[in-house]
């Protein structure tokens, strides 16, 4: 009896450890796969973004550094700083930097620093939602930042339960929000549906001064969601993520997409993406996509920089372009006559 309770054990133990294994395996791919999505691997390809297009008429941006996980705080934030710079070169630019108060190390002095120095090209610093755990330290710091500074944000996940209170909290700091649906489940304090979370919080910023950011690529959603927003008189505008197809917003609204560049995370949860067939298709272009894309950063490579066997494929890094406002959109300064 002993040993056949000992031998179930082991079988439920190999079968967790293969369950851990295979979705490790799975986020490595889904992250090759998630190069589609960033601008490149420097500040300086988000720029060329930008450039193209300011081109286009889209002149309202989120710049987003995405940190590698075994990136110290020392180095992420280094990464934040000469975001910022490149920010407040370009100004007047309508812009702003999304980081992650976790990859910071949950440093309030190296947070503040950001912020003073955003202050000075009135640059908005927003924070972004990540693991549950990390919520309330990140509301806890800006609400001590926020009698300081105003050029403060953060985003409200719907599905949630706990983003209810969370979202009263910054409503009292008066401070713009965005909603997203949320990528990552909240197992301790429980989940609801999460376009039904996203009508409640929507309703709750009814008549709220502050911008609210509706990001999503769920069209029908969105078009819900303005709706609410207009009805309180709310403002708002609709945020995109870089390389995804724009959903249609009302006459009027403002699009704002959202540019990363460094480290590729895919915009969903891999655990649960492997559930759904039509999320698995998707997977599997995002991972056909960025092998085309790394291939053509290997053919760069070979004639600009060569190839590096720390950071993989990546082209020698070019000179920081300085870019003036001009006829609507923005110029490199050398193309200007």
């Amino acid at each position: 009896m002993f040993v056949e309770r000992e031998w179930g054990k082991g079988v439920v133990s190999l079968i967790r450890f293969g369950k851990r294994t295979a979705l490790s395996v799975l986020d490595q791919i889904a992250s090759f796969g998630a190069r589609r999505y960033i601008a490149g691997r420097s500040c300086d390809d988000a720029l060329t973004v930008y450039e193209a297009e300011g081109k286009k008429g889209h002149n309202q941006f989120i710049i987003c550094p995405w940190d590698r996980p075994e990136e110290t705080p020392a180095e992420v934030h280094r990464s934040y700083r000469d975001a910022l710079e490149h920010l407040l070169r370009i100004q007047p630019f309508d812009c702003y930097l999304s980081v992650k108060f976790p990859s910071l190390g949950f440093d309030l002095g190296r947070v503040r620093e950001l912020v003073q120095e955003a202050a000075k090209g009135e640059i908005r610093v927003h924070f972004d939602a990540l693991l549950p755990d990390s919520v309330d330290r990140t509301l806890k710091m800006l609400e001590v930042l926020r009698p300081h500074f105003s050029n403060l944000g953060y985003t409200i996940p719907s599905r949630w339960k706990r983003s209810v209170e969370d979202l009263e909290r910054l409503i009292a700091l008066h401070l713009p929000v965005r909603l997203v649906k949320g990528q990552l489940p909240d197992r301790a304090s429980g989940e609801v549906e999460p376009r039904g979370g996203c009508h409640t919080l929507a309703r709750m910023l009814q008549g709220y001064a502050g911008v609210v950011g509706i990001a999503s690529h769920d069209a029908a959603l969105v078009m819900q969601i303005e709706e609410i927003l207009q009805e309180g008189k709310t403002p708002y505008e609709v945020e995109q993520l870089f390389r995804l197809p724009p959903v249609s917003i009302s006459s009027g609204a403002k699009i704002r997409w959202y540019v990363p560049y460094g480290y590729g995370y895919p915009p969903y949860d891999v655990s649960t993406a492997v559930k759904s067939s039509k999320m698995v298709c998707r997977m599997i272009g995002d991972v056909g996509a960025g092998l085309v894309l790394c291939l053509q950063d290997f053919y760069l490579s070979q004639l600009t920089g060569g190839w590096d066997k720390e950071e993989g494929m990546k082209c020698a890094a070019p000179a920081v372009p300085e870019y003036i406002k001009k006829d609507g959109g923005f110029r490199r300064r050398e193309d200007i006559t």
